[in-house]
């Protein structure tokens, strides 16, 4: 892609989302030519990023919308804890 373009996102409906990583992961099983692998492979890995981002935005409105500040603290936490797991 050019430095001239920026890069777009689009919407698709999660259940297309969740069928397309779902058979990406089905693929794997298969023996493909290596091109073929190394283009699922990275597909997948950006799929997956992406899933572990929508997780973090879910948990971290659990923050946003915690009743009282000890649900605050420990949505808090674990919001912490899931980012430190998908980010290594």
């Amino acid at each position: 892609m050019a430095n001239s373009q920026k890069q777009k996102n689009i919407q698709i409906p999660l259940t297309l989302f969740k069928e397309i990583v779902e058979f990406l992961e089905y693929m794997n099983g298969f023996n493909l030519d290596i091109l073929f692998t190394d283009m699922r492979d990275s597909i997948l890995s950006q799929l997956r990023a992406k899933q572990d981002s929508m997780s973090l935005r879910e948990i971290y409105a659990d923050i946003i919308y915690a009743k009282d500040d000890d649900k605050r603290h420990d949505a808090r936490m674990h919001y912490l804890q899931m980012k430190r797991i998908y980010k290594s």
